[in-house]
């Protein structure tokens, strides 16, 4: 993975990080159960698209430890 493969990999994670935490605060912010459900549905997604981020964080990490 080159240099610029990693960072976009890295900001990715970071644009994730925000996300995950922005829908959770507007979660706990949420007045009506439809915006409550959208953001759960959002929430829930961005988590589902971290956790696939670092997982090839993690598989690029142990592939330059095995080298």
């Amino acid at each position: 993975m080159s240099h610029k493969d990693m960072a976009r990999l890295q900001r990715t994670v970071m644009e994730g990080v925000r996300s995950v935490i922005r829908s959770h605060s507007l979660l706990f912010s949420a007045t009506g159960k439809a915006s409550a459900q959208q953001t759960w549905t959002e929430l829930t997604n961005g988590i589902t698209v971290l956790r696939r981020t670092l997982s090839k964080l993690e598989a690029h990490a142990y592939g330059s430890l095995v080298v």
